[in-house]
């Protein structure tokens, strides 16, 4: 009669610890905060700027850690 009780317990225990311990990576999510362009130079045909943007990465992983060690934007 016990074994009747315990196995489906230990059962749904089980289950339950896997569901938690699973994961679920997903994507970083990258946001342009802002941006500026305080000095734009224009000199014939040749356009120069300084650029001040600052890009947000949130990471939704509550189980996985992201770093990065260099971050490369380009601007189209």
């Amino acid at each position: 009669m016990v074994a009747f009780v315990t196995i489906p317990v230990v059962s749904v225990l089980i289950v339950g610890v896997i569901k938690d311990a699973k994961i679920n990576p997903q994507g970083l999510q990258f946001r342009l905060e802002s941006a500026t362009v305080p000095q734009l130079n224009v000199n014939g045909s040749e356009l120069t700027a300084t650029w001040d943007l600052t890009i947000v990465a949130v990471n939704p992983n509550h189980k996985l850690s992201t770093s990065f060690n260099s971050l490369q934007a380009t601007v189209f």
